[in-house]
């Protein structure tokens, strides 16, 4: 199903389906579905991270993939794996264990528990897996990062604090290059968590985008 707008994206919703490409997107969780053999354990689909990994891996050479949420590390796994085809690079932010006072007043209404994951801990798992060079974890909150932050962004993926789905677009929305890939995770309402999926609507309708794609959770554009 072509999806061209918010009202479009908002039929799509309510029709209850999984994918926007009914052909393609399973095909590509089919295909890569070998890569989730290695991922670290997480919160996303083998399709999904399918999907992460195919968008990674056509971006212009050299890029930039900014990671907003890196959790365990495995949606950060599957960008990495594309973003080696291109030579490209991956910064994903955490707050991992820093300020967990700070984590527990900006909380979402997520199941995890925060402050488990270490910046040590899920550094050491990206990196026994060959992907040091490739990514940068951030140990920060996406607020203070975007605000030193000075390079251009391809691809943005941000899967964060639910409840600051719009703040994180809106912090690094400047850096954007022309033709930058968007996606957001837990942003379909049959799947999402919080305001994500009202959030993305909101974006969808104030920016000129293409390419509107739904996998399950994930809701991705190409920004013109």
């Amino acid at each position: 199903m072509k999806i061209d707008n918010a009202q479009e994206l908002q039929r799509f919703f309510d029709s209850k389906k999984d994918y926007s490409r009914s052909i393609v997107h399973p095909f590509l969780g089919k295909a890569y579905r070998y890569l989730n053999r290695s991922a670290p354990k997480g919160l996303l689909t083998h399709d999904e991270g399918a999907v992460l990994y195919w968008w990674a891996s056509f971006l212009p050479k050299d890029s930039n993939i900014m990671e907003v949420g890196t959790y365990g590390g495995k949606s950060t796994y599957f960008l990495a794996n594309g973003a080696i085809n291109t030579r490209s690079r991956v910064f994903s932010i955490d707050p991992f264990e820093l300020d967990l006072e700070r984590q527990i007043l900006e909380q979402d209404d997520s199941k995890y528990e925060k402050g488990t994951l270490t910046f040590e801990c899920v550094k050491k798992r990206l990196d026994k897996l060959g992907f040091n060079g490739t990514i940068n974890l951030i140990n920060g909150f996406s607020k203070d990062v975007s605000a030193s932050w000075n390079l251009p962004i391809n691809f943005l993926f941000i899967d964060g604090n639910h409840s600051q789905a719009g703040e994180d677009y809106l912090s690094f929305r400047k850096f954007l290059a022309p033709n930058s890939r968007v996606a957001f995770h837990d942003a379909n309402p049959n799947y999402g968590r919080g305001s994500v999926p009202d959030e993305v609507i909101k974006i969808i309708e104030s920016e000129n985008v293409r390419d509107i794609e739904v996998i399950r959770s994930l809701v991705s554009f190409v920004l013109e």
